[in-house]
């Protein structure tokens, strides 16, 4: 009885620790972030240390290298004069801080560094762990079609990505035909409020915080340029709608027009396209219409592509490395010029 009792009852420095560190206020952060999704965050925490009663009295941010090219997180901090340590300096070692923030970083913590902190480190993701583990939850949030989401903090744990303690969640509807840059935004504002919530009863919540349920554990890898093709034989208007939506704004659904490599934007709701009636426009026999074929919609200023349940649009197109253009135009210099049974993205 006396073993057991001694296996789980803390040290006497472990007590020291706890009631000297987790219900000491105002804290001493170290923050890591690079983002627009990370500066909320940052931008909270700073705005807390001007209140009457300060949350926090030291900020620090640590950033990545990033070869000259300032992100978010830099240039919020350079503009007000906070402390910047670039990975993998993470400040002095005689610098003591309460506990570690990291949001939206990418880099795995090591325990020598988490061991820093007497309140450990704490991570604000954009999913609700243990759904969409991962660098990209929020694009496949949207590429799934689910319709629920929220924020997460988490203890850091070594050795892998978001696997830690659930300390707090927070919940929200995900909207109609939201893309993932709203959502985004829509959710680093959710996380930096719910951190603030998190800090200022710091104790309690890590006292009450959970382990994830590994069986409801889904993962979400970067969605790079490739996942952007299109295969209109093979997708339904509801799933090209979803992958339109989950692209970053710098990519774009892509496909091929007579060689060249084609990008489209300003995708039509695919409830619009539903009810418009197309089958007088075409001028082939309608068994001749395959997936790929493009239909421009005069009245409507559509480019319409056949797909596998249907039909899509969009307003606007990119051809290669040319600017943005609308369909209006992509139909007058390319569409006209060839015979129907030629227009098609392959």
């Amino acid at each position: 009885m006396f073993k057991s009792w001694k296996k789980h009852c803390p040290t006497l420095g472990q007590l020291i620790k706890h009631f000297t560190c987790a219900n000491k206020l105002p804290l001493r952060i170290l923050f890591f972030g690079t983002d627009e999704f990370s500066a909320a965050s940052l931008k909270a925490l700073n705005e807390s240390r001007t209140w009457e009663h300060p949350l926090i009295s030291n900020l620090e941010v640590v950033v990545k290298d990033t070869k000259g090219i300032a992100t978010a997180v830099q240039k919020y901090g350079a503009k007000h004069s906070l402390a910047l340590n670039v990975w993998p300096s993470v400040g002095s070692e005689s610098e003591e801080f309460d506990v570690g923030i990291v949001v939206s970083f990418g880099h795995l913590i090591p325990s020598r560094i988490i061991k820093r902190f007497p309140l450990g480190m704490l991570n604000v993701h954009g999913s609700l762990l243990p759904r969409w583990r991962g660098a990209d939850p929020i694009a496949h949030t949207i590429l799934n079609g689910d319709q629920v989401t929220g924020v997460t903090i988490m203890q850091i744990a070594p050795h892998k990505f978001d696997v830690g303690k659930i300390v707090l969640q927070k919940s929200c509807p995900i909207h109609e035909r939201t893309t993932a840059s709203e959502l985004r935004v829509q959710l680093a504002e959710m996380g930096a409020s719910l951190l603030i919530d998190c800090l200022k009863d710091l104790n309690k919540h890590l006292e009450n915080s959970k382990e994830q349920d590994e069986s409801l554990a889904t993962k979400a890898p970067k969605i790079g340029q490739s996942a952007a093709n299109l295969n209109f034989s093979k997708q339904t208007c509801t799933e090209i709608d979803r992958l339109h939506r989950a692209l970053s704004d710098n990519v774009k659904v892509q496909t091929s027009w007579h060689g060249m490599s084609i990008r489209l934007d300003d995708m039509v709701d695919p409830k619009v396209m539903s009810t418009i009636d197309l089958t007088s426009l075409i001028q082939l026999k309608l068994e001749d219409i395959r997936p790929g074929f493009v239909l421009y919609h005069k009245r409507r200023k559509i480019l319409c592509v056949v797909c596998k349940d249907g039909w899509v649009g969009f307003r606007s197109i990119y051809i290669e490395k040319r600017p943005k253009m609308t369909a209006s135009d992509f139909y007058n210099g390319f569409i006209s010029k060839v015979e129907s049974a030629m227009t098609l993205f392959k």
